[in-house]
């Protein structure tokens, strides 16, 4: 494996790592607000950054749908 290749490769696996995490908060922070153990605007500030994180870690075909 070429040096690029392996870049790309170890790029895309922590960016497939944030994503899958970002999910895991988003549901988690869900939960948490649904069973009263995080204040609205906690919960909303947990969805924001993981949507963000979520925007930035998808690939780019998949936003182009």
């Amino acid at each position: 494996m070429t040096s690029a290749a392996y870049k790309t490769a170890l790029k895309n696996s922590r960016d497939y790592t944030e994503l899958k995490d970002a999910e895991a908060r988003l549901e988690q922070a869900r939960r948490d607000f649904e069973n009263c153990f995080i204040e609205r605007e906690d919960y909303i500030k947990t969805t924001e950054e993981c949507i963000k994180t979520i925007r930035a870690c998808s690939s780019p075909y998949s936003r182009s749908r």
